[in-house]
């Protein structure tokens, strides 16, 4: 057999071991992470996929033993470069050049842009990807597994690419052909398709993880609740510590109710402070009071009159072709100074407003219908909460339906799409709307506290003390609190993670009754696995990036591996590192493994979705911690100097660090923080094809299990786009053949074998040809009895939403022997495919034969 990379794993491996080694010295910096482009990264994955195929080749040489006397039906090994059909274990060369050897250490703060978008070089690698989807692409899936493994098929795949529900199987599939260290070989765990072993019967009974049976309801809600609630109290911690502490500083600078209507807010604020800094040092200051006037809306009048002065000179020094440069309508000076300009009015107004609003609700509040409506005013914030959680629970769905209906020409849909997108305004409206209201209340009280509270003074353990005191005393372990506070630590990616894990992660052995969980197994151990190498697909968040987000898609590409997790955009670490002293991912964060990167990828719903985000709605689930993403420390930050590293540890910088809330609400996330916060793979591409693209395979195989009722392909076309753009590879397939068949079966009942399936070319950039075969849920009539009777009942089948996460026996049943049928149905002929016979790219009907037989048959190219 010949390898991939000359010289196998070893070589690579060592290759970029030496690069580290060279360096590893170097100004004593020994827990740096050592950076790697993407031409770094290819080199060790195919030496490790090497490693595999000698295993299998081996193995399968074994099970095909020819009698004696007898040819072996594939003939002599091929060295890859022979005429005929190439043998699924013979693979041609990869060009070692692509493994750096030596040279500099790469700079995190100046990386080489011309390497962090790589184009794919073909070879003859084949991958398999998995799509989102939830637990119904998990089953779709599962019985798509069993049919390739019992096709003999499962063998010959290199790469596993996951997404979401599909990284659900795909991470339970690999933590189970895992071997332990010095173990002997983990077999496929899912049996057969014919009846359930132990795996299969775990994985029915945890089809509700999110609410696993076999425990009593009341424990199950209670555990969710419990969650639930301390996500949202370490929230309102958050946001009252803040509140507070505005509301000090408001009473500082107009300590009286009538100060209210006595110039702007800074100003007054600034007089504050040196009245403060006289009576305590002596120092007299003039009040910028007097200076700016005492109009509540002085300062902000003020700047708007410097910006009309300013926009003035603009346009007289518009006049002199020798200041073009400084007075530019697209990067001069003059426009940043008026952008500056513009956002001080902004948040001058702003500020300028409080102290009126403040005042107002102190007039109504001293009123008979003020004192009247206290008491529901006070149950204000907890009503606006729940409404928008309520909305917000619903939030991932309700934008789905927005981006599928955008181009709906139909009156009722557009209605419906009006009235959603009025809930969601109010829904964004109503949280930040009672926070306001919770900001002035505490101000009044300060100011007039008869009026709101009834009282002067509070009693707090036989002593007096006046409002003011005791919110300073409250602030004390409030503040303590809030720094304590970590992102990741009262999230709902816990809880949604132990239950994934719990479910999906487990060791098994042929005749063991029960799976043996492995929650903690990590990533870097999946090098010893014995399935196909894998690929965890997430999106890192980047709507506050300039440079990144220029295409407004909002999200980028990261990846977890076992051996290196990162993007090009922020480059990769390795996942964990062989070299004492030297840091790596797993090492940084200790609490990543394999079901943390499954969960990740599965973050369905989040503050920030990528391209799903909506922004008007994210200061809402960030405050109401419907938080399922993650933040990880950026490989970039991690292999900074320790001069550049220092130099970002300052306590502004640590305190900055603190406001991860403020940065989920806002969208200020981007590629070059020292977090980056990960999400749902789903947000930026939801079928798992790109990374394969990227690494150039020569045949894809594509399970498509996401919710498309419409059947208008949505993920598989956003592909097509991103891969034609970032890659320069172009698809061609006729996926229509499917929607038409699924279609007519509906208006007419008509029971048809196929097509699931589509196959289609895959051309690369210098010309080269590969295939994807592509299969997509849906219903053509030859299905299982059980199956169409489920369909019947339940005619959303088989795009039921990905809301619905807590799948019965029947449901869960169902949706895997349609897997299994859609896949076994194109590998024993049973099925039409749908394929186009076009000479100038297209197959004929013995192609087909052979892709049926032979994943890894070489396709003839038709001129």
């Amino acid at each position: 057999m010949t390898d991939i990379l000359p010289g196998g794993e070893e070589a690579a491996v060592a290759a970029v071991a030496t690069r580290q080694t060279q360096h590893s010295d170097e100004a004593q910096e020994v827990s740096r992470l050592e950076l790697h482009y993407f031409e770094d990264v290819l080199p060790v994955e195919i030496a490790r996929i090497n490693q595999r195929r000698k295993r299998t080749d081996e193995e399968r040489r074994k099970r095909e033993k020819p009698a004696r006397g007898d040819v072996s039906p594939r003939g002599p090994e091929d060295d890859g470069t022979g005429p005929g059909p190439v043998s699924p274990f013979t693979r041609g060369h990869y060009d070692p050049d692509n493994i750096r050897r030596g040279g500099d250490p790469i700079d995190p703060e100046r990386p080489d842009r011309n390497k962090m978008r790589p184009r794919p070089r073909p070879n003859d690698m084949i991958g398999l990807a998995l799509s989102g989807g939830g637990i119904r692409s998990a089953a779709v899936c599962l019985g798509g597994l069993q049919a390739l493994n019992r096709r003999h098929q499962l063998e010959a795949i290199d790469y596993l690419s996951t997404v979401s529900g599909g990284g659900y199987i795909g991470a339970s599939l690999s933590a189970a052909m895992t071997r332990s260290a010095g173990g002997a070989a983990a077999p496929f765990p899912f049996g057969e398709d014919i009846a359930d072993n132990a795996v299969i019967g775990h994985l029915r009974n945890y089809s509700n993880y999110l609410l696993p049976r076999g425990r009593k309801a009341i424990v199950n809600y209670a555990e969710a609740a419990a969650v639930i609630l301390r996500g949202l109290l370490a929230n309102v911690v958050q946001v009252v510590t803040l509140m507070l502490i505005l509301a000090l500083i408001t009473v500082f600078a107009y300590p009286t109710f009538f100060a209210l209507y006595d110039g702007s807010f800074v100003t007054q604020l600034v007089d504050a402070a040196t009245a403060f800094i006289h009576a305590h040092a002596g120092i007299v200051f003039r009040s910028l009071t007097d200076i700016v006037g005492r109009h509540p809306f002085a300062l902000t009048l003020w700047a708007i009159a410097i910006l009309g002065a300013w926009l003035v000179i603009w346009a007289a020094l518009r006049t002199y072709h020798q200041l073009d440069r400084l007075t530019s309508d697209t990067s001069g000076h003059c426009l940043k100074v008026a952008r500056l300009l513009i956002i001080a009015i902004l948040i001058l107004a702003l500020l300028d407003l409080q102290p009126l609003a403040i005042a107002t609700l102190i007039k109504h509040l001293q009123s008979d219908e003020g004192v009247a409506l206290l008491p529901w005013l006070q149950s204000l914030v907890p009503i606006l909460t729940a409404f928008s959680g309520a909305v917000s629970a619903a939030s991932s769905a309700l934008a789905h339906f927005l981006k599928k209906s955008e181009r709906s020409s139909n009156w009722s849909t557009i209605a419906l799409r009006i009235a959603t997108q009025f809930l969601l305004l109010l829904a964004a409206l109503a949280l930040p709307l009672a926070i306001w209201f919770l900001y002035l209340y505490l101000v009044a009280v300060l100011l007039v506290p008869v009026a709101t509270v009834g009282t002067t003074d509070i009693t707090l353990f036989g002593y007096k003390m006046s409002i003011a005191c005791l919110y300073a005393l409250a602030l004390v372990p409030l503040v303590i609190f809030f720094f304590w506070l970590k992102p990741n630590n009262y999230s709902l990616h816990r809880l949604y993670r132990d239950r994934l894990s719990k479910a999906f992660i487990f060791g098994y052995q042929t005749g063991a009754l029960e799976p043996v969980a492995r929650d903690e197994l990590k990533l870097s151990a999946l090098r010893h696995c014995d399935g196909p190498y894998h690929i965890v697909n997430t999106a890192m968040n980047v709507q506050g990036s300039a440079e990144a987000n220029r295409r407004g898609r909002d999200a980028d590409f990261f990846m977890f591996s076992p051996d290196f997790i990162g993007s090009d955009l922020t480059l990769y670490g390795r996942t964990q590192s062989s070299l004492a002293g030297t840091a790596d991912m797993e090492r940084v964060d200790k609490r990543l493994n394999l079901a943390t990167a499954m969960a990740i990828s599965g973050a369905a719903v989040s503050a920030n979705m990528g391209s799903n985000t909506i922004r008007p709605l994210s200061p809402t689930l960030a405050l109401l911690n419907i938080r399922l993403g993650y933040w990880l420390k950026n490989p970039r930050h991690v292999a900074r100097s320790r001069q550049a590293a220092q130099r970002t540890r300052n306590p502004l910088r640590w305190v900055f660090d603190k406001f991860y809330l403020m940065v989920e609400m806002l969208n200020l996330l981007d590629e070059t923080s020292r977090y980056v916060y990960l999400s749902d793979g789903g947000h930026i591409e939801n079928l798992g094809v790109y990374e394969l693209l990227k690494r150039g395979c020569r045949t894809i195989v594509v399970f498509d299990a996401e919710s498309d009722p419409s059947m208008s392909f949505g993920s598989l076309l956003k592909m097509e786009r991103y891969a034609r753009i970032d890659l320069g590879v172009r698809i061609s397939l006729p996926w229509e053949q499917i929607a038409r068949s699924m279609a007519t079966r509906d208006a007419q009942d008509l029971c048809r074998k196929g097509p699931h399936c589509a196959v289609g070319r895959i051309t690369y950039e210098n010309g080269v040809n590969g295939v994807i075969i592509y299969f997509k849920s849906s219903i053509t009539g030859d299905e299982k009895d059980y199956v169409l009777d489920y369909r019947k009942r339940f005619p959303a089948f088989p795009h039921e939403t990905t809301g619905d996460q807590f799948f019965s026996e029947e449901q869960f049943e169902a949706y895997r022997a349609l897997g299994y049928h859609m896949v076994d149905g194109f590998f024993s002929g049973a099925d039409k495919i749908a394929f186009s016979r076009d000479a100038n790219g297209g197959f004929s009907d013995a192609d087909i034969a052979n892709l049926r037989h032979d994943l890894a048959y070489e396709i003839a190219q038709h001129p």
